[in-house]
Parts: structure tokens; C-alpha cells; sequence
């Protein structure tokens, strides 16, 4: 019975002993090497001269001398990067080492080296920001920000470094708003990316930016800085300009979305105008006539609402609207371009005597080429040819390249039978820009003065620009007719008739082509009389 009790009892020694050496060799894997020691200790008061026990405790000597290693190394690359002004490096890696060995004194030893250097840091980061504001008070943002650039590599996520940051950005920003208010807008983009570059998340700098651009017609670049803008910031304001932009560009579709993105955000009359607009460019005038009029609902006295609505309306040929639309801007706000407009819209329904009124009343508020060219040709549907040329001339004096004015001048003076001078008027529109009506214009004043040889030319050089020109194919048969020249005017007439078989001209062609064909056969029986 004392025999078995012994058995039992070294059973338990046993199982507790070897419990004790597998704790050991947990713990030396987990780098716990405290409770290691702790159970060799256990293990020993059981067993001391165990071969196993004498295993771990080597075991655990390499293990200890491994972690000490990478101790030092830790403790090594802290001290680095103490050096190097990296203290957030830096207390990582104490961190880390610290997890190895907590108790071990370096520790103590580097955290107190790691307070001294964060603490003459901390006078070095202070003093720079103490900089950074004073030469920013001087306007010197460019060593202002290279302070700021300095104090933010010794502590980059400090919450001070962000406040002086963000007044640095402002002062670019202001600076960029100076220059712009000056229309120096490629200094004012400068001084925007600087303020950028120091404060990414900046909105307001972008879409002054995009302001900046779209002034100097580098619409391109406005949209990129318009939706960086929007990425931060959906503002309403802000997709207005950006649908300008695109409008800009001609880019309409893109124009309409922004436009209506703003609406939705606030909704406001020159948004609603602007989109208007958009609408108009695309020849969507329906639509746009629908936006002019919420804007008009928002802003009542909103002229150029109204101005362009008649525009759209003048488009669709509804040309009492558009007039009605041009009297409420006028009412509102009395302008030359909405005058002109009115006199193309009084032209338009015939009524000529109200469109020179209009026309005139544009060019007393501000005269020009085009607005003399358009007098005259309403005193021109009056038949009053000599006040029209006094226009035209008018036109030619502000514009001398202004060919339409040019030939418009050179049909008053064929109405007025002036010939010599309407050869002139045309030759000059010709030159200036070669066009088909020109040409032909100037073939019936070469017939009027029977001058028929000189006609063909002028013909031909309309039917050269304009191959489908019916009226100089016609022309051209009845001039060679004329001149007795039957083969070449057969020619003419039958290709006037193809393209255009209706109507007047046609019938005369046919009479004339017919008369041409009796004329061969009396030549054919006089000379072959028995045939």
C-alpha cells in the first residue's frame, strides 16, 4: 500500500512537471519570458536535475538573447530617429521595445533622451510658426510658407501646424483675389495654387480659380478646377460657373446639366437665363422660351430675360411674341443690341418703316457696321435706295472689309439703275469674300448694260460656288440665246429645268428650247428642201 501511494504520487509530480516545461516553451514562443522564468521555477522545485528542465533553460537563454537583439535594434532605430527629428518614428519603435522587455532601464534611459528632444523640438516648431505668422504680416508667403513646409516635417499632424496652414492659404487666396480684381488673372492662378498646395481641401480656391481661367478663355482648365471645387464643396455657385464654362466651350448638353444642378441647389433668375441660353444653342428654343420665363417669375424686371426670350421666339418665327418680348426689355432697360433685334423682328413681319425706327434708335445708343447694314436694307424693303447706300456707307466706314454691306450697297444701286457704280460695289463684295448671289448680282447688271459677254463670266463663277444655283443656269441660257450661241444656251436651259422643272422660268426655257429646235429645222428644210 506505501509503494502504491509513492506511485501515485510521482505520477503527479510527473504530469505537474511536465505541465510546468510545456508552459515554458508557450511562453518562450510568445516572447513572454517572465512567466517563463516563472515556470522553470516551478519546474525545478519539482525536478532539479531534469535533463528536460536543463533544455528549456537553454532554450529560453537563446530565446532571451534573440529578443535582446531585437531590442537593441528597436532601441537603435528609435535613438535614429530621435536624430532625425522623427519622434513619431521614433516612439513606435519604443513602443515596440518596450513590448519586449517592459521593465529593462534603457527604456527609462531612451524615454527621457526622447522628452529633451521633443522638447527642444517643440521651441524649434513654435518658433516656426512664430515665423511663419510674422512674415506672412509682412507679405513675405513665400518664406511664410516654407516655415510652415519646415514646422510641419517636425510635427505633421499638430493641430496648431493646421491653423497657421489655413491662414497662410488665405493669404495666397487674398493675394490671388487682388491680382484678379486687377485683371491680372494668370498672377491671380499662381497665387491660387499656392494656397491650394498648402491647403488641399481648399473649394473656394479652386473655383476662384476656375474664374481666373474661364476670364482668360481657358475654359478647359476652369471645368478641372469647377469640379475639384464640387468635389469638396457641391455649391451652387459654383455649377453655375461650371455650366458657363461648358457654354463657353459650346458644350451645351454638359451646360444644361450644370445649370440645373445649380437650380436644384438654389434656384435664381440668372441661373434659369443662363439655362435659357444653353437651350438656345442647342436650337431647343421651346425649352428655352419655358426656363426665360421662371427667370422673369423670380425677377420680374429682368430685361435681359426678356430680351432673349424674344430672340428664341424670333428663331421660331413667332415674330409678334418676339416683339412683345423686346418692348418689355427695352421698358426696362433701353439697349442697342435688343433695339437691333426689334428691327430684325419689325423686318421680319414687313414692316419696314417700324424696323428703321429701332435700327436707329440702336445706332444713336451705339453705332455699328452691322446695324447700318441692317438700316439699310429696311430702307431698302421701302424702295428708299439712296438713304439705304447712305447706310451701307456708314457700315463701310466702321468696317471696310464688310462685304455684305459691300453688296447690299451694289443691289441699291442697280434699283437705281447706277450701274458703274453697282459693278464697283459688287467686284469689292467678291473680293472681300467670293459668294454666289454676288456673282450673279453682278451678271444682271453686265446684262442691264448690254453688256451680255461679261454676264457669262460672272455666271459661271456663281455656278462655281454654289453648282445648284438654278437662277444662273436660266440666266446663262437666256444670255447665250442672245447671242445667237443656241448650242451652248440649250445646254443651260435644259439643266435649269432639271433642277428646277416649276415655274416661270421653266416655262420660258421650254418655250426657248423649243423655238431654238424650230429655228434648226427651218435651217434643215432651206438647206435640204426635197428631203
Amino acid at each position: 500500500k506505501a509503494a502504491d501511494e509513492v506511485t501515485v504520487k510521482r505520477k503527479a509530480l510527473e504530469e505537474a512537471f511536465t505541465q510546468a516545461i510545456f508552459n515554458v516553451r508557450f511562453c518562450i514562443d510568445r516572447g513572454q519570458l517572465d512567466r517563463a522564468t516563472h515556470y522553470i521555477a516551478s519546474a525545478k522545485a519539482i525536478f532539479p536535475k531534469a535533463p528536460r528542465l536543463a533544455e528549456v533553460v537553454n532554450e529560453m537563454a537563446l530565446k532571451r538573447k534573440a529578443m535582446e537583439n531585437i531590442f537593441t535594434g528597436m532601441l537603435s532605430r528609435a535613438s535614429s530617429f530621435m536624430d532625425r527629428g522623427e519622434l513619431g518614428q521614433a516612439v513606435r519603435e519604443l513602443a515596440k521595445a518596450k513590448a519586449i522587455f517592459p521593465g529593462d532601464p534603457r527604456l527609462a534611459e531612451m524615454a527621457d533622451k526622447m522628452a529633451l528632444a521633443r522638447k527642444v523640438m517643440e521651441k524649434s516648431f513654435a518658433g516656426m510658426l512664430l515665423q511663419a505668422r510674422s512674415l506672412m504680416g509682412r507679405g513675405e508667403l513665400g518664406h511664410a510658407a516654407s516655415e510652415l513646409a519646415k514646422a510641419k516635417a517636425i510635427f505633421p499632424g499638430d493641430p496648431r501646424l493646421e491653423k497657421v496652414a489655413n491662414e497662410v492659404a488665405e493669404a495666397y487666396n487674398n493675394m490671388g483675389n487682388a491680382c484678379y480684381s486687377r485683371g491680372q488673372y494668370a498672377e491671380a492662378i499662381v497665387a491660387y495654387k499656392k494656397a491650394i498646395a498648402i491647403k488641399p481641401d481648399y473649394a473656394y480656391a479652386y473655383y476662384v480659380m476656375g474664374n481666373a481661367y474661364c476670364y482668360l478663355k481657358q475654359n478647359v482648365d476652369a471645368i478641372a478646377a469647377y469640379k475639384k471645387a464640387i468635389a469638396l464643396n457641391p455649391h451652387s455657385t459654383v455649377y453655375n460657373a461650371l455650366g458657363i464654362a461648358y457654354a463657353n466651350l459650346g458644350q451645351n448638353a454638359e451646360a444644361i446639366a450644370a445649370y440645373t444642378k445649380a437650380i436644384t441647389l438654389k434656384p435664381s433668375a440668372v441661373r434659369y437665363c443662363n439655362l435659357g441660353l444653353a437651350y438656345q444653342g442647342l436650337k431647343r428654343y421651346t425649352e428655352a422660351i419655358a426656363a426665360y420665363k421662371k427667370a422673369i417669375a423670380l425677377k420680374p424686371d429682368y430685361a435681359n430675360a426678356y430680351a432673349f426670350m424674344g430672340d428664341a421666339y424670333r428663331y421660331l418665327t413667332q415674330n409678334t411674341d418676339a416683339l412683345a418680348a423686346y418692348k418689355k426689355a427695352i421698358a426696362r432697360k433701353p439697349d442697342a443690341v435688343t433695339y437691333n433685334a426689334m428691327g430684325i423682328a419689325y423686318a421680319n413681319l414687313g414692316q419696314n418703316a417700324e424696323a428703321i425706327a429701332a435700327y436707329t434708335k440702336a445706332i444713336t445708343l451705339k453705332p455699328s457696321a452691322v446695324r447700318y447694314c441692317n438700316l439699310g436694307l429696311a430702307y431698302q424693303g421701302l424702295k428708299r435706295y439712296t438713304e439705304a447706300i447712305a447706310a451701307y456707307k456708314k457700315a463701310i466706314a466702321l468696317k471696310p472689309d464688310y462685304a455684305d454691306a459691300h453688296h447690299y450697297m451694289g443691289l441699291a444701286y442697280y434699283y437705281l439703275k447706277r450701274h458703274t457704280y453697282a459693278l464697283a460695289a459688287y467686284k469689292k463684295a467678291a473680293a472681300l469674300k467670293p459668294d454666289a448671289v454676288t456673282y450673279y448680282n453682278m451678271g444682271l447688271v453686265y446684262e442691264a448694260i448690254k453688256k451680255s459677254a461679261f454676264a457669262i463670266p460672272a455666271y459661271k463663277k456663281a455656278i462655281a460656288l454654289q453648282p445648284n444655283y438654278t437662277g444662273a443656269y436660266y440666266n446663262l441660257g437666256f444670255v447665250y440665246d442672245d447671242l445667237k450661241r443656241y448650242t451652248d444656251a440649250l445646254a443651260f436651259y435644259k439643266k435649269a429645268i432639271v433642277l428646277e422643272p416649276r415655274g416661270k422660268k421653266a416655262d420660258m426655257a421650254r418655250e426657248a428650247i423649243r423655238r431654238i429646235n424650230k429655228h434648226y429645222e427651218d435651217i434643215a428644210r432651206k438647206l435640204y428642201p426635197k428631203q
